[in-house]
C-alpha cells in the first residue's frame, strides 16, 4: 500500500480528508474499474489529483461527466464545454522498481539548474506522452477546448519550484528583462545526458491543447484543510497552514491554524497556462479566480486574483 494511503486511512490528523474523500466517492465514477486498487497502491497521488480536478470543476459551476475510455472529464457550464485530462509526474524508479536517489538541490547554483533543466524535463515526459496518444483522432474527440491538468509528485515538497519550471518549458521562455522587453528564448533543457526541446506549445499536435493547468496546492493537504473547515473529522490533531498569498500590496506571508470555519476554495492556487497556438481557445471564465497566463509580445503575461496561493505547507500535529 502507498504510504500516503496508509496515512490517510489510519492517522487521526487526516480524519477530515478521509471523510471528505469518502463523501466524494458517492458521486465519483470508477470509469476504468481500478480506481480503488490504484488509490490504495501505486496510483495514490494520481488519483488524488483526479479528485482535486473533479472538485475544482464542480466548484466552478460545471456539470461533470467521466466518459470511458477518455478524457478524464467532460465538463459543461454556462460558459460552454471543455475536456480535461489529468496526468502526473511520478517518482523515478530503476528497472527493479526501487526509487532512485533524490535530485532535490542543496545549493543556490543547483536550485537554478534544477528549475531551468531538471524540472522542465520531468514535465515534458507526461505532457508529450499525452500528445503521443493523438486524442484528436479518437472517435470520442470533440472540437472543444482541451485542457491537460498536470501535477508534480516526483518527490515530497517537489512543487516548491514547479510552477516557474512549467512556464519555462511550455513557452520556451527564460528570464524577462525590463517591462516591455521580450523574455530570453529557451531552446532546450539539459540534465546529464538528457536533452529535450523547450516550448511545448510549439510541438506538433500541441495546437489541440488549449491550456495546461497546475496547482502546487492540489494535494491531499488541501482535502484535509477544506474538510476541517467544513467541520469534518473532529480530529484531536492541530493543523497549521503557512505560505504566501497575493494581497493588494503584493505577496504576503501567512501562518494560520486550520479549524472549523477555515475558508479555502478548491480553485485557490490554480494556475492556467494558455496555448497561444490553440485551435480552440479556453475561456478563462471556465476557471474564475484562477491565475491565468498568456504569451504576449514575447513574454508571459499573468492575471492573478487577490488571495492567490503560492506553494504552501501544511503541518499536522497529532495531539495524544
Amino acid at each position: 500500500m502507498d504510504p500516503g494511503f496508509v496515512q490517510l486511512a489510519n492517522s487521526d490528523g487526516w480524519r477530515a480528508a478521509r471523510e471528505l474523500v469518502g463523501i466524494f466517492m458517492r458521486w465519483y465514477e470508477n470509469q476504468d474499474g481500478n480506481f480503488v486498487q490504484q488509490f490504495q497502491s501505486d496510483g495514490f497521488d494520481a488519483r488524488v489529483w483526479e479528485l482535486y480536478l473533479f472538485a475544482t470543476l464542480v466548484e466552478a459551476g460545471h456539470e461533470v461527466v467521466q466518459p470511458s475510455p477518455a478524457p478524464d472529464f467532460r465538463a459543461r457550464s454556462l460558459v460552454g464545454r471543455v475536456l480535461v485530462e489529468a496526468t502526473t509526474i511520478n517518482p523515478s524508479r530503476d528497472a527493479s522498481g526501487a526509487l532512485l536517489p533524490s535530485m532535490r538541490p542543496t545549493t543556490r547554483a543547483a536550485v537554478q539548474d534544477y528549475v531551468d533543466n531538471y524540472l522542465p524535463i520531468r514535465f515534458a515526459g507526461p505532457l508529450t506522452a499525452k500528445l503521443g496518444k493523438h486524442y484528436w483522432e479518437k472517435p470520442w474527440w470533440e472540437s472543444l477546448p482541451f485542457v491537460i491538468g498536470i501535477q508534480d509528485f516526483h518527490e515530497p515538497m517537489s512543487m516548491t519550484y514547479s510552477g516557474q519550471s512549467l512556464a519555462r518549458y511550455l513557452y520556451g521562455a527564460g528570464e524577462e528583462g525590463q517591462p516591455g522587453e521580450p523574455a530570453t528564448p529557451v531552446t532546450h533543457h539539459t540534465w546529464g545526458e538528457k536533452v529535450i526541446d523547450s516550448n511545448f506549445f510549439a510541438e506538433p499536435g500541441s495546437e489541440h491543447v488549449s491550456a495546461v493547468l497546475f496547482n502546487a496546492n492540489g494535494t491531499l493537504s488541501k482535502f484535509n484543510r477544506i474538510g476541517t473547515g467544513a467541520g469534518l473529522g473532529e480530529s484531536r490533531a492541530k493543523i497549521l497552514h503557512s505560505g504566501h498569498e497575493l494581497q493588494p500590496d503584493g505577496w504576503v506571508a501567512f501562518a494560520r491554524e486550520v479549524s472549523e470555519g477555515y475558508e479555502e476554495r478548491w480553485i485557490d492556487g490554480l494556475q492556467i497556462y494558455h496555448n497561444p497556438n490553440a485551435l480552440h481557445r479556453l475561456d478563462p471564465d471556465h476557471f474564475p479566480d484562477a491565475a491565468h497566463y498568456w504569451w504576449e509580445d514575447g513574454r508571459v503575461r499573468g492575471v492573478l486574483p487577490v488571495g492567490h496561493l503560492l506553494a504552501s505547507k501544511t503541518a499536522v500535529i497529532n495531539l495524544v
